[in-house]
């Protein structure tokens, strides 16, 4: 049975993170405080954190994050490389 490090954990977090801030950038083109705090009601440093790949966030933020951008699980993670 193959196991996780935590080194691997931890780059699969920063390529979300990645693959969120391109998202914002390539769809929204707002600063990221004011989707987080204004459409996605999360706390600006929190996104901020989900973002630069430094936050272990829960599934419902990156959820509520792919459905703002109106993307589905399955291709978020495809372009991400996971």
């Amino acid at each position: 049975m193959a196991t996780i490090t935590d080194t691997e954990i931890q780059k699969i977090i920063e390529k979300i993170g990645i693959q969120v801030r391109e998202l914002r950038n390539n769809k929204s083109k707002v600063p990221y405080y004011k989707l987080a705090e204004e459409t996605l009601k999360i706390n600006k440093n929190t996104y901020f954190r989900i973002e630069q790949g430094e936050f272990d966030y829960n599934i419902s933020w990156l959820l509520l994050i792919l459905k703002h951008h109106g993307i589905k699980p399955s291709k978020f993670f495809k372009n991400a490389g996971l």
